[in-house]
């Protein structure tokens, strides 16, 4: 038998949610993550035990577990940020120091090996994106993020720029776009000028402090205090029905982007 043809994955590392994809018969598809959905959970947590969580599994645990959970959510964070051996930010996770290019790591190789088992075959070579606004040092971070996780990183791509390049690839356009990225946990609007196959970038802003947690959080807010009135009972104080509620928003919302209204079931 011939040996598989290499397969070249596309990575969305975000800062709340990891998409990864891949092109077979020039059709983009995207691997599912071990639960099978679409997107990964960009969170890292060491248990109770001493198993490292990636995913979903880690979400799941992350308001029980905050000290040893992280995540990219830029609020409220309870993980403890320290100073690495060469002065960069690292955090501390059960008392281990991990630089951040380790901590996307662990969700890069988790990506890498549930596309393995899906794709039935080893992965090696990746391409990763990143918002327009990255500076080198962060795209080297990410860079060596995925050296960490396996990868050979053939490119670092803009993010907007790829959103461009599937919407105008091969079609010959020559007109200036709007790409609008509204992710977990930033925001990013960039205008690009399309000619050809050629896809530049001429401005990008955004807020990187707002993003689909802080809807979240406001109808996390919103929860709390009817309760409170309702039974004069602070569920702040209960990092189980935290977890629960937590979950609850942010499925609410998911639900609100197509229902007018949802109802809220603890």
């Amino acid at each position: 038998m011939p040996p598989d043809k290499p397969i070249l994955l596309g990575i969305d590392l975000g800062t709340t949610n990891t998409c990864v994809a891949y092109v077979r018969n020039k059709v983009a598809r995207v691997v599912p993550s071990d639960k099978g959905s679409l997107i990964l959970p960009s969170v890292v947590a060491v248990s109770d035990k001493g198993d490292l969580l990636v995913g979903n599994v880690a979400k799941d645990q992350m308001v029980v577990n905050p000290r040893n959970t992280i995540y990219g959510v830029k609020h409220y964070f309870s993980y403890e940020i320290v100073e690495g051996p060469n002065g960069e930010a690292a955090v501390v996770l059960a008392g281990k120091v991990y630089s951040l290019p380790q901590i996307s790591a662990f969700v890069l190789q988790h990506c890498k090996r549930v596309a393995e088992a899906t794709l039935g075959q080893e992965i090696t070579e990746a391409i990763i994106s990143v918002p327009a606004y990255y500076n080198d040092n962060q795209r080297n971070a990410v860079k060596e993020a995925g050296k960490l996780a396996g990868f050979k990183v053939k490119r670092i791509v803009n993010e907007p720029t790829a959103a461009a390049l599937a919407y105008g690839l091969n079609r010959g356009f020559d007109h200036k776009v709007l790409v609008y990225d509204l992710g977990g946990g930033t925001f990013d609007v960039s205008v690009l000028h399309l000619h050809g196959n050629v896809m530049e970038v001429i401005c990008t802003g955004g807020d990187t402090f707002l993003g689909g947690v802080d809807f979240d959080n406001r109808i996390i807010d919103y929860v709390l205090e009817e309760f409170r009135n309702e039974t004069k009972i602070d569920l702040t104080q209960s990092p189980i029905a935290m977890q629960r509620i937590k979950n609850a928003a942010e499925s609410a919302k998911i639900d609100l982007s197509l229902l007018s209204n949802v109802i809220i079931e603890l």
